[in-house]
């Protein structure tokens, strides 16, 4: 997961949940219109990840499925 170097508290609470940083600052894309126009220069995207142990990823795994297996609306 990447966030914009510059949100200190967000890249801090995503910390105090257990994520790490990995050491990595990619470049902000400047120039492409989907991230909108930057009205800075000095922006980059840390690089942070989060360890899962098997519980959570049982858990994730689960809710992805009941997610993808409900009916979809009749057309």
């Amino acid at each position: 997961m990447t966030v914009i170097n510059v949100h200190g508290t967000l890249i801090a609470s995503y910390l105090r949940r257990g994520h790490e940083r990995r050491g990595e600052i990619e470049p902000f894309p400047h120039g492409d219109n989907r991230f909108g126009k930057p009205l800075r220069d000095d922006l980059g995207l840390v690089v942070l990840g989060k360890r899962l142990d098997r519980q959570t990823l049982v858990a994730a795994y689960s809710s992805h499925l009941r997610m993808w297996s409900k009916a979809a609306p009749e057309a």
